[in-house]
């Protein structure tokens, strides 16, 4: 499950050459279980909040019944959390490992507005995560990283 919210904060005025930057606070909440053919379960929970710039080069952000194409710098931050638990035929033992986390994402899509205020988008960007974990019982201390290209959809609403 992963569950992301934001909010996007526009300039009033649209006459100024900065009113078509606007500034966003985000909010992402990821829980993912996996299962080996071993019986084998790996959990991983993370929370990320953080911030960014969007910007709309060919029209301003207010516009309706128009497709708004922009780019996007984000960048995120918070903590991940990873458990183990062996299937019932391994020798392995349990474990837990906390850590931080520190994201970019690079990108950009299209959205599009009613004049009732819902709205859709799709986007295409590059995320670069790091997650660095605490020493684990073995005093060996873990960094995961993933990177790559991801497509998003979502909706909207402006108020």
């Amino acid at each position: 499950m992963v569950l992301n919210a934001g909010l996007e904060l526009y300039f009033e005025s649209e006459k100024k050459w900065y009113s078509r930057f606007s500034f966003v606070g985000l909010f992402s909440m990821t829980r993912m279980t996996a299962t080996s053919n071993r019986g084998d379960i790996v959990e991983e929970q993370t929370s990320e909040f953080g911030g960014g710039v969007n910007w709309y080069p060919l029209t301003r952000p207010s516009k309706i019944y128009q497709v708004i194409p922009y780019g996007s710098f984000r960048f995120l931050m918070g903590s991940t959390s990873t458990s183990f638990t062996p299937g019932s035929g391994s020798t392995d033992q349990p474990s837990n490992l906390d850590g931080g986390t520190i994201g970019y994402i690079f990108g950009g899509g299209f959205k599009y507005f009613t004049p009732k205020g819902i709205g859709a988008s799709v986007g295409l960007d590059f995320y670069t995560r790091g997650d660095s974990f605490a020493a684990d019982a073995q005093s060996t201390k873990w960094v995961k990283t993933k990177t790559g290209p991801r497509i998003t959809v979502g909706l909207l609403y402006r108020f």
